[in-house]
């Protein structure tokens, strides 16, 4: 079961979202635009698919599993997670039916690509599907590549329901458990693509104190290995 309850009277044409997936590129990727733009929440999804998690943010606000944003022409949508079984699967077909139902013109998919496949300097690539007809200046994802989880759901109910969907792939490191230079890349792919602008120097500064910690984490781990100590 699911159900989306709006509160506002006009519902957005365009929508973005992102999942927790390689580097977490685009659960996070939404948080960063959640905290740096003037989004107001819009509505909510009613689901018995996932847990019933609520988090408690800045200003004594509650935030709920699901929850819809609008910015000007954009829709945002923050799951706080997914199962990935069938009702994952269920949720994501709702979610995508009611748009396709409110005549949605597009949906952005925000997500990571293993950065083993990087070629030179690029930070990302793309997949859509055929209902997406806009050319753009980005290369399409290798031949081969497996998409998994929400994203590959979210691209498989976007077809059949018509709805033009793009997917931001931005590369990423698939053994950290958030990579804030593929949000970067992701946020940045995204500007280009949409003209939504966002500062994301920000980003850069906690992405270099991240790795620098993260540094000093694995040569402490590498000095303990060497002298045979564990804890």
């Amino acid at each position: 079961m699911a159900k989306i309850f709006i509160y506002d009277t006009e519902v957005p044409k365009k929508f973005i979202m992102g999942f927790r997936g390689i580097g977490q590129v685009g659960y996070y990727s939404l948080l960063y635009l959640l905290s740096h733009l003037p989004y107001r929440k819009i509505g909510l999804v009613e689901t018995n698919y996932i847990h019933p998690v609520v988090i408690v943010g800045e200003d004594h606000k509650l935030h709920y599993p699901i929850e819809i944003y609008s910015i000007g022409d954009y829709g945002l949508i923050r799951f706080e997670d997914i199962p990935l079984n069938k009702n994952g699967a269920n949720l994501i077909k709702r979610v995508i039916k009611w748009m396709a139902d409110n005549g949605a013109e597009e949906l952005i998919l925000l997500g990571g690509l293993v950065s083993s496949l990087k070629e030179g300097d690029e930070i990302g690539r793309i997949v859509h599907n055929s209902h997406y007809k806009e050319e753009l200046n980005i290369k399409y994802a290798q031949k081969d590549v497996r998409i998994l989880g929400p994203l590959a759901y979210a691209l498989y109910y976007s077809e059949l329901y018509k709805l033009p969907a793009i997917g931001i792939l931005a590369y990423a490191d698939a053994n950290r458990p958030v990579d804030l230079i593929g949000v970067y890349n992701a946020l940045k792919i995204l500007s280009d693509i949409t003209g939504i602008k966002v500062e994301l120097e920000e980003l850069i500064d906690e992405a270099t104190t991240y790795e620098a910690r993260l540094s000093e984490l694995e040569k402490e781990f590498s000095e303990r290995e060497n002298k045979g100590i564990y804890t």
